[in-house]
C-alpha cells in the first residue's frame, strides 16, 4: 500500500494564526502563534460552534456594561 502525502490547504489566517485542513485526512490544523492544534472535522466544528457561544456572552456582558455606565446618575452634580 503506497502513503499518500497530504495536501493542506490554508482555509483562514490573520494576524493571530493560520487554519489548514487536508481534504484527504479530514484534519484541521489550528495554528495559534506557539500553539498547533490538529482536530477531526467534528471536533474542530464543535470548538468552533463553542468560541461562537462564548464571543456571543462576552459581547452581551459588554453591552450591559456600557448601558449600566449610561444610566448611572453622578452623585455629585449640583
Amino acid at each position: 500500500m503506497k502513503n499518500k502525502a497530504c495536501h493542506q490547504v490554508s482555509i483562514a489566517n490573520s494576524k493571530l494564526g493560520e487554519v489548514i485542513i487536508c481534504p484527504e485526512c479530514g484534519v484541521v490544523h489550528l495554528s495559534l502563534q506557539s500553539i498547533s492544534i490538529r482536530l477531526d472535522v467534528d471536533a474542530f466544528a464543535e470548538l468552533a460552534q463553542m468560541v461562537t457561544q462564548a464571543q456571543t456572552i462576552i459581547e452581551h456582558a459588554k453591552q450591559v456594561s456600557q448601558d449600566q455606565r449610561i444610566h448611572e446618575t453622578p452623585h455629585n452634580i449640583h
